[in-house]
């Protein structure tokens, strides 16, 4: 346990009102702290990397403590890599038998692969004695390994009868052995020029740009060996091009929270990589249009396809040129905060960000 906290004393950053900085030994709430909730943002780390000032840092901590009110909720944050999973649980465990009222929001979004923890840090929290003692927010190991991988989730979407379109998953150890024409005439996308390509596990438009659209096996084999090359350990999945437009449906549990359409400012009506990353202004990528019930009522059937917990997820989807709408992408661990999808959703329904914090948090059993 001494081990747990004088780890904790580096990473664990408890931001309490006006950014106090604290460790794990220094948590001893006084009346009025024993009378609010602690709430602990959970947000992925990776040593000797620089933190990201747009993203999670102890001032995404104090944004997070904004949203709430003061008088009800404390909030602090964990800075949490791949190799202090298991500190980071002990910890919690330690919180719970001091303070008993606490939550953790967790933001843990990364892939492992790229180094900072996700799906990793909830397979442990399973596992762990504190499963059980403290809500954790977002969707459960299952949900998120059937629903990243775009295969498997079309695979789940087609076994409940929605619709989906044909796909060919370019696995990464076969990537340079692979003729694209031989490939695609034993398949049926050869029909269905421009083809789109991308990662099969990806978030965030990772890796997406004009050159995803593919006109001709050769802009596809080119465009495949690009992405193979700035990911070599990552699946590739070749789709139809779907020309759009396109949606993105906010399911909080089992009820529809918020939806959009979004036009995208670019020739190809595509969400870049750059985009929402604060380099320009959200509404001078996107414009932000109403979408039809029909399209919302597909992302809530999609999210119940897919086995496992779900929680908070934002699903995107996308037309092609006859008006059939089709599932992109699950997403089980949607961006909170500025700048992000979400609260641009909010702010085009003039929808407050507080008031859907407080709902995901009272949505896991953590009621005020």
């Amino acid at each position: 346990m001494l081990n747990s906290i004088n780890y904790a004393k580096k990473i664990f950053y408890f931001i309490i009102l006006f950014c106090t900085t604290l460790t794990a030994e220094d948590i001893k709430p006084t009346m009025n702290q024993k009378s609010k909730k602690h709430v602990v943002v959970a947000m992925p780390f990776r040593p000797n990397m620089p933190l990201d000032p747009h993203w999670y840092t102890a001032e995404y901590v104090q944004y997070i403590a904004n949203l709430l009110p003061s008088e009800k909720y404390t909030v602090s944050g964990y800075f949490v890599s791949l190799e202090n999973i298991s500190e980071f649980l002990n910890d919690m465990k330690i919180l719970y038998e001091k303070e008993k009222d606490v939550c953790v929001f967790n933001v843990c979004d990364g892939g492992e692969w790229d180094g900072y923890p996700g799906v990793s840090v909830l397979v442990q929290w399973e596992k762990h004695p504190v499963n059980g003692l403290i809500p954790i927010t977002g969707a459960d190991a299952e949900f998120i390994w059937n629903s990243d991988d775009k295969t498997k989730m079309t695979a789940f979407l087609k076994e409940n009868n929605l619709k989906t379109f044909p796909q060919i998953l370019l696995n990464s150890k076969m990537i340079e052995k692979t003729d694209f024409d031989q490939l695609l005439e034993k398949d049926p996308l050869n029909q269905e020029w421009p083809l789109f390509c991308k990662l099969n596990v990806g978030a965030g438009a990772l890796g997406i740009g004009p050159e995803s659209i593919c006109h001709n096996v050769e802009e596809l084999a080119a465009q495949v060996q690009k992405v193979h090359k700035a990911f070599p350990n990552s699946d590739i999945i070749i789709q139809p091009y779907l020309p759009g437009p396109e949606y993105t449906v906010l399911v909080l549990k089992d009820r529809i929270y918020v939806a959009v359409r979004r036009d995208f400012h670019n020739p190809y009506n595509l969400m870049l990589e750059d985009y929402l990353t604060g380099i320009n202004k959200p509404e001078d990528e996107i414009t932000y249009l109403c979408t039809p019930q029909d399209v919302q009522n597909l992302a809530l059937k999609a999210i119940q396809a897919i086995p496992g917990k779900h929680h908070y997820t934002r699903v995107d989807l996308r037309s092609d040129a006859k008006g059939n709408t089709y599932v992109l992408d699950i997403n089980d661990r949607p961006g909170f905060g500025t700048p992000s999808t979400v609260k641009c959703m909010l702010d085009f329904h003039h929808l407050n960000e507080g008031q859907l914090l407080q709902d995901i948090l009272e949505e896991n059993g953590y009621k005020n």
